[in-house]
């Protein structure tokens, strides 16, 4: 499937920001809902959705990392650090957990320490699954930073590469026929910034791309601009689109990463695995980028028996007491930035959960 880029460019990006004021956590409002976890070999889920859909999105996870991996050419197994999600099914719960109105989602921790997400359940159920979704696509990224830390990617792959990868893999989306990779929503409106005030695309420097070390340096770099730093992030991320459009540039593109102990220049590398020298392969990608941007799709007839899937019986669903709901939930929303939960309503939730808290927990953990 084939697109082009402009339709994109009204996608809000709002959600990777908090800014708008959200309500303080209300403990009384979450205590009426009905909560249920489920736990599969790399997720815990807990959401006050009716169990069986619960559990129908773990199962959709699971798929999405098996699908992942397999694309990857590596064998899937079980993440060795679970991630702890925390989807709502009412917008009311949303604001119950004091999370901004204009977030979708929202996530934290590493797959070293432990990723936390909480997110709206829309795009994870029904009709959706078939359709493009931003906040899906935000818990999908960071699952799929899970997935490479487990693959021992996170270390040895260059970081524009990874980050890359991790976006294109989340745009995943399940059609009754086919599995689709590449959506572009993963990215949102960052991808506007492909363009100039005027319209016009701006050239890619694949130099500073490619080279790990500008690449790291100018996205910790807090003196160049969000904008250039977004600007940059998707010009990597267009980069890898572009190798992964198509069987032999991806090839061209694991000969060419694998060549790590090559003595050549970064740009005569470039042009011994991609036949076109820096400012050429530029120009490729804005050609592509413009004009025919590849959403790959796989039969899923054909791959999903293809897939390592976790056993039916690995999957433990369970409704959650108010004590095991906390007990889950505080250690997470105690975590979140002071912009979004301040630290006087983390301590006044405390004063209301802290009987249903193992007696180590604090405001302070």
């Amino acid at each position: 499937m084939r697109k082009g880029l402009v339709v994109l460019l009204f996608v809000s990006w709002a959600w990777v920001s908090p800014s708008s004021q959200a309500e303080p956590i209300s403990h009384k409002r979450l205590d009426k809902r009905k909560w249920t976890q489920v736990t599969s070999p790399s997720f815990e889920i807990v959401s006050d959705a009716k169990p069986k859909q619960v559990l129908k999105i773990a199962e959709q996870l699971e798929r999405f990392r098996a699908f992942s991996s397999l694309l990857l050419g590596a064998k899937n197994k079980a993440s060795s650090s679970k991630a702890r999600i925390l989807l709502t099914k009412k917008r009311s719960t949303w604001r119950a957990l004091g999370m901004p109105k204009d977030l979708v989602s929202y996530t934290f921790g590493s797959p070293v320490t432990g990723t936390s997400i909480i997110a709206e359940m829309r795009g994870f159920t029904g009709e959706s699954l078939s359709k493009s979704n931003t906040g899906r696509a935000t818990v999908f990224r960071a699952l799929a930073f899970n997935l490479l830390a487990d693959l021992g990617l996170l270390d040895a792959a260059p970081q524009w590469y990874r980050s890359s990868l991790a976006s294109y893999l989340a745009g995943y989306v399940e059609h009754p026929k086919a599995f689709r990779i590449g959506e572009l929503e993963a990215m949102g409106a960052r991808l506007a910034t492909l363009y100039g005030r005027q319209g016009g695309f701006i050239p890619i420097d694949i130099i500073s791309i490619m080279s790990s070390s500008k690449f790291r340096r100018s996205m910790k770099n807090e003196k160049l601009s969000l904008l250039k730093r977004n600007r940059l992030d998707s010009q990597a991320y267009v980069l890898l689109h572009y190798f992964f459009a198509d069987n032999k540039r991806r090839n061209q593109l694991s000969a060419f990463l694998d060549d790590v102990i090559s003595e050549s220049t970064l740009a005569q590398r470039i042009e011994k695995h991609f036949a076109m020298s820096p400012i050429g392969l530029a120009e490729a990608v804005k050609n592509y980028t413009e004009t025919s941007l590849v959403v790959r799709a796989y039969n899923r007839e054909k791959v999903e028996p293809m897939l390592t899937l976790p056993i039916e019986a690995s999957y433990e669903l369970r409704p959650l007491t108010r004590a095991d709901f906390w007990g889950w939930v505080y250690p997470q929303l105690v975590k979140l930035p002071e912009n979004m939960v301040s630290y006087s309503d983390k301590k006044a939730l405390y004063s209301e959960v802290k009987m249903y808290l193992p007696t180590s927990d604090s405001v302070l953990q």
